[in-house]
């Protein structure tokens, strides 16, 4: 494969000697967004800087006080206002295609990756609400790692 146009999104970002023929089973079943994803080359992906980070994030000031006053904003303006797309945030593609293999690795041995989770990270048997919200100490612990001293 000379050109890259000829290179199937799969092999792209791939080392020669490690390209196949065929779609990996973790691949093939990618709609299109995620395949033109995968066919960008690293070199030509861009990394967003602090200022489109902030851009896509950002709120007008006036709806973050009236937010945390916990009223609805007096001035709705559509000035300064970030898109809060999260869609807009991109891993870069060879990290995109581990990230769908890993994916792809912990469904096949846990079914869901939240019985990955629920199994293997927060060791949880009974989902079972045994008291309120945060009054549980096993249940906090999730949300705090342990550290160690």
């Amino acid at each position: 494969m000379s050109s890259q146009e000829a290179t199937p999104y799969w092999n792209v970002n791939v080392p020669p000697s490690q390209q196949t023929k065929e779609c990996p089973a973790f691949l093939a079943n990618c709609n299109a967004p995620d395949r033109k994803a995968l066919s960008v080359p690293d070199e030509q992906f861009h990394t967003m800087s602090w200022e489109d980070v902030k851009e896509v994030i950002s709120m007008p000031v006036r709806y973050q006080y009236a937010r945390r006053r916990q009223c609805q904003p007096l001035i709705h303006t559509n000035d300064n206002t970030g898109t809060n797309d999260l869609a807009a945030f991109k891993r870069q593609p060879s990290d995109f295609r581990r990230y769908l293999a890993f994916l792809a690795k912990i469904k096949a041995s846990h079914g869901s990756v939240l019985e990955f989770i629920m199994k293997e990270r927060v060791k949880w048997t009974d989902t079972t609400p045994q008291a309120g919200p945060f009054q549980e100490p096993s249940m906090i612990g999730c949300f705090r790692p342990k550290l160690s001293g």
